[in-house]
């Protein structure tokens, strides 16, 4: 139940909420983590690299961050990861079922 209140009174309602974690999410998530993998990195060299705090790599990897177009591209760039190799990457990604977890 939700609740809030307005100048002439309060209000209830019963909100649903969805995860924001797709199966697509989750996908990609442990592509980027098994790329760094095959790089030899830890979060910490990645981080490093990025000059960014492990935990956002920590977080990218498991799920709590989501990435825009451009961080995705500055991320693979630091994981040498040439953006043209991960276009199928992305089109097999994308052909999951669009369900919620």
């Amino acid at each position: 139940m939700y609740c809030f209140s307005v100048r002439t009174g309060s209000y209830c309602m019963s909100v649903q909420m969805k995860s924001i974690h797709s199966k697509q999410s989750a996908a990609l998530a442990r592509s980027l983590r098994e790329r760094r993998l095959e790089q030899g990195l830890s979060m910490r060299a990645l981080a490093e690299r990025m000059g960014r705090p492990h935990t956002f790599v920590q977080d990218v990897e498991s799920g709590q961050r989501r990435l825009d177009v451009i961080q995705f591209i500055w991320y693979c760039e630091h994981l040498n990861w040439d953006i043209e190799d991960t276009a199928g990457l992305l089109r097999d990604i994308a052909k999951l079922p669009r369900t919620n977890f």
